[in-house]
């Protein structure tokens, strides 16, 4: 979720990446925008809403039982970033912030009172680079994007939105952060070292009111029921409480020498990291039927 903002150039190379491209494909280069002595920024927009889209909910869709099909229901991007100095020459700094949404109808989903299913996606961002000038020789930067991301119901065709859709709360630690030190040591040598963290800890939740007590009678009753015939998931969400906490870490240490014919690279790269992640379901069970019928369940050791 890189805030576009925050860049001034993407570059995609299809071949002839260097040796510290540790694997074949497409390779994305970000060129980060780092601020100047002048005070300089940019906004963008983006919008769209139900009205602007076309019906695609034919006749035979209809006669087969489909009432309400996949449609986009709103979406919008609005981000911005600015920057400019701290010190003339010296030190620089550049701030980005972005707000996304997507709210998507769901096909044959649909409330009590008739209204279609809603997913509302959300995402967040707010980074901040810093970039010091130590010497003619020597420059340091620094750079933290923070994302928060949240979703209200997360479901698919079939759900029940009240009880079997689950939520995705808001992200309390989502961001990357990175520091990086170059230094051109003479006209053919060029040193660079620098180290990343990223971390996109998420956690999902049932709806408000469908997570009773551990270990009573109704958490037991409250075990997610799925029809394999017609698709139909209701009295619980499937995915139950969730958490996933992956932590990545990076270093870099990379060597170039240039002369007027010939160009060498050297260097060391390193990540290492962890995940944690865990799962509790109501009931500890999945009850699966076929037209209403019971055949089947799962239980869980959670």
């Amino acid at each position: 979720y890189s805030n576009t903002q925050s860049y001034e150039e993407m570059v995609f190379l299809t071949s002839g990446a260097g040796a510290e491209v540790a694997s074949p494909g497409v390779l994305q280069n970000m060129v980060p925008k780092q601020g100047g002595n002048e005070m300089h920024g940019a906004i963008n927009w983006v919008y769209s809403n139900r009205d602007w889209q076309g019906d695609d909910l034919t006749p035979e869709l209809i006669a087969k039982g489909l009432t309400q099909g996949n449609s986009l229901y709103a979406l919008g991007n609005l981000e911005g970033g600015v920057g400019g100095k701290f010190i003339q020459d010296r030190m620089w700094w550049y701030s980005a912030a972005r707000r996304q949404y997507a709210y998507n109808q769901i096909p044959d989903t649909q409330y009590p009172d008739g209204s279609p299913g809603i997913s509302e996606d959300t995402v967040k961002n707010l980074s901040l680079r810093l970039t010091g000038q130590l010497t003619s020789k020597h420059k340091i930067t620094a750079y933290v994007d923070r994302v928060s991301k949240e979703i209200g119901h997360d479901m698919q065709a079939g759900y029940d939105p009240v009880t079997a859709s689950r939520v995705w709360e808001p992200s309390k630690l989502y961001q990357q952060a990175q520091a990086k030190w170059t230094s051109t040591m003479s006209n053919s040598l060029l040193l660079e070292v620098g180290y990343a963290q990223y971390q996109a800890y998420r956690h999902t939740t049932y709806q408000p009111g469908i997570e009773p007590p551990y270990g009573t009678s109704e958490w037991y009753a409250r075990a997610v029921h799925v029809d394999s015939s017609t698709g139909k998931t209701w009295v619980a969400a499937p995915g139950g409480n969730y958490y996933l906490m992956p932590t990545r870490k990076f270093f870099s240490g990379i060597g170039s020498y240039v002369t007027g014919s010939h160009n060498m690279r050297f260097g060391v790269q390193n990540n290492w990291g962890f995940l944690e992640q865990g799962t509790t379901l109501n009931g500890a069970r999945r009850q699966t039927y076929q037209n209403l019928v019971p055949v089947s369940v799962q239980v869980y050791n959670t």
